[in-house]
C-alpha cells in the first residue's frame, strides 16, 4: 500500500469542474430547446394561417425571421435555417414591436411549402443538434411568421385618398408574373395596358 495524504480539514481530492465564461464568449438571448419549440410551433402557425387566410398565397412564400434587438452582426444572419435547401433570403429591414421598443433585424425568406415543412421537421428533430451556427443563430431569433397587415402598408394617414403609391413586391422568381397579375386582379389598381416587367 501506498502512502495517502492525510485530509484534516474536509479538503476536496479532486476539485469539481466548473464552466467558467470568458471574455467574448457568445450569451444568447434564448435556450437552444426553448428556441426550437417556439420556432417549430411558428411554422405550423404560419402553414394554419396561409390555409385559413383570404389572402392570395403562391407555393413560395414570404416569411418574416425576426431576431432578436444586438444581434445585427452578419455573423448572426439566419443561413444555416438555408442549408441544403433551395429557401433564400431576398431582402431585411429594420422593425420594432411597438415605438419603445429597440430597433432589431426582419429577413425575409422565400421558402415553399415543402421546404417549410422541412425547417419545421429540423426544428422538431434533433437533426440538427450538432452544429454549432444552427443553434447559435437558432438562439437569437424571436419569431418566424408573416408581415401583419400594419406592416404591408405604410405612411399612410387616415384621411389619405389618392396620390402616387410605390409597391414592392419580393423576388418570386418564376411565379412573378403570376404573383403581379394576380395583385392588380385583386387591388383593381389598374386597368391600361398590360406592365412591362423585368426579371
Amino acid at each position: 500500500m501506498g502512502k495517502h495524504p492525510i485530509i484534516a480539514k474536509g479538503e476536496y481530492y479532486v476539485e469539481p469542474v466548473v464552466k467558467r465564461i470568458f471574455p467574448g464568449s457568445p450569451s444568447f438571448p434564448h435556450e437552444y430547446e426553448e428556441s426550437k419549440f417556439r420556432l417549430h410551433k411558428d411554422i405550423e402557425n404560419i402553414q394554419e394561417l396561409v390555409q385559413q387566410s383570404d389572402e392570395f398565397f403562391i407555393d413560395e412564400k414570404i416569411v418574416c425571421i425576426r431576431l432578436e434587438p444586438k444581434y445585427e452582426a452578419k455573423s448572426y444572419t439566419p443561413s444555416s435555417l438555408l442549408a441544403d435547401t433551395n429557401m433564400k433570403l431576398v431582402g431585411g429591414r429594420k422593425y420594432s414591436k411597438d415605438l419603445d421598443s429597440d430597433k432589431a433585424k426582419l429577413y425575409f425568406m422565400r421558402a415553399s411549402d415543402e421546404e417549410l415543412n422541412t425547417l419545421k421537421q429540423n426544428l422538431g428533430t434533433s437533426n440538427k443538434d450538432n452544429v454549432k451556427s444552427w443553434r447559435n443563430q437558432i438562439c437569437t431569433i424571436k419569431t418566424i411568421d408573416l408581415l401583419k397587415p400594419d406592416e404591408k402598408v405604410l405612411g399612410f394617414d387616415d384621411d389619405w385618398k389618392d396620390g402616387k403609391v410605390e409597391i414592392i413586391l419580393h423576388p418570386l422568381g418564376n411565379h412573378s408574373k403570376k404573383a403581379i397579375d394576380k395583385f392588380f386582379s385583386i387591388t383593381g389598381l389598374y386597368n391600361g395596358p398590360p406592365v412591362k416587367t423585368t426579371f
